[in-house]
């Protein structure tokens, strides 16, 4: 899968089966920002911690976003460069409109109550 082009909506489903959309503005708002550029070259790990991941938390700032979690071992930096990493990735899902606000790497996992674990 490709990351949505302008105007575009990727359809993610997750673990469930429930379907969140990722509009190309917000994949530009995570793949632009200078502090996670990295993200532009790990748009298959968001599919992967939506589609399968290892625990949801729901957030402890706002009640009405799901943190999807996905323990990587990896992460590209550039095309082509991979370097280890211990962390995750985190996709940012507003439940009530079933779609993806933000995704990044962190190291730790987020805080908030764990409403579903593999």
């Amino acid at each position: 899968m490709q990351p949505p082009g302008p105007g575009e909506v990727r359809e993610l489903v997750d673990q469930c089966g429930k379907k969140i959309g990722l509009k190309y503005e917000q994949w530009r708002h995570i793949a632009g920002d200078p502090a996670h550029r990295y993200m532009d070259f790990n748009f298959d790990t968001i599919v992967e911690a939506v589609s399968s991941p290892d625990f949801i938390v729901a957030s402890a700032k706002t009640s009405t976003r799901l943190l999807y979690h996905r323990a990587i071992t990896h992460k590209a930096i550039l095309d082509g460069v991979v370097v280890p990493f211990r962390g995750y990735t985190v996709v940012v899902v507003d439940a009530e409109h079933g779609l993806v606000i933000t995704a990044y790497m962190p190291d730790q996992r987020k805080k908030g109550r764990t409403i579903w674990q593999k």
